[in-house]
């Protein structure tokens, strides 16, 4: 196993997803960090998953406040991140809105680190829009099960497709996962990745199946199933 990403944090804290606090705790842990990004009113890039929330009792929707205001209830800048964590850590982020990928890009390549970013989506025509516009930023395909049971989906030419496009890796549940799946991905230079894994039986299971990264909101288990930290951990904490 090459990569753990604690999905928005890691969820077995008892705190807020996607806040400072979880991601430090992730990356004392020795795992990478997964999270979601938005735009915020005045466009900048904004780690939070749902289009509203409440944040601390407060009631949150990111397209309607601008990133101070934003940051002054929690909710961090992808900029914020780089800032207070710095770039050694692999980031997954699930993108919200497509109007998010390309600055989100951009605040990756001012911090140095968007060879070390991951973005998912499951519309195959977004993820060729950011290709198009980025030949470094890593690329996730999310292979849902409506993908996967479409009429005459075939893996192998999925995977064609894939790699046709310059896409790095597909994410999809262990159970959609064989071996043989696995290295027919690896033949294509396609990362094979699985979400979510929360048990010791689907940690096990996606060990067993090879595959590259898997995504898990218990931290404390996914390291001792995987045998402790998968990666230095960071130290600008």
């Amino acid at each position: 196993m090459r990569l753990v990403f604690a999905h928005r944090g890691g969820g077995d804290h008892g705190g807020r997803e996607n806040s400072a606090a979880a991601f430090a705790r992730a990356l004392r842990a020795g795992v990478h960090l997964e999270s979601d990004i938005r735009l915020s009113r005045d466009g900048e890039p904004v780690l939070i998953h749902d289009v509203f929330t409440l944040v601390d009792g407060v009631p949150v929707a990111p397209a309607l406040l601008s990133a101070d205001a934003l940051a002054g209830i929690g909710v961090l800048r992808l900029a914020d991140l780089y800032r207070m964590f710095g770039t050694a850590f692999e980031l997954s982020l699930d993108v919200k809105v497509a109007g998010a990928a390309l600055p989100a890009i951009e605040v990756a390549r001012s911090a140095g680190a968007v060879a070390r970013m991951w973005l998912v989506h499951e519309d195959r025509d977004l993820l060729r829009s950011i290709r198009a516009r980025d030949r470094s930023v890593r690329l996730v395909h999310e292979a849902t099960a409506r993908v996967r049971g479409a009429p005459g989906f075939d893996h192998d030419r999925y995977l064609d497709s894939l790699a046709a496009d310059r896409v790095d890796a597909q994410n999809s549940p262990p159970e959609a996962w064989t071996a043989a799946g696995v290295a027919a991905a690896h033949a294509r230079g396609i990362a094979a990745f699985g979400s979510l894994l929360n048990d010791t039986a689907r940690l096990s299971q996606g060990r067993s199946l090879g595959l590259d990264a898997v995504y898990t909101d218990e931290i404390a288990m996914a390291t001792a199933v995987l045998g402790g930290p998968v990666s230095p951990p960071v130290s600008r904490l």
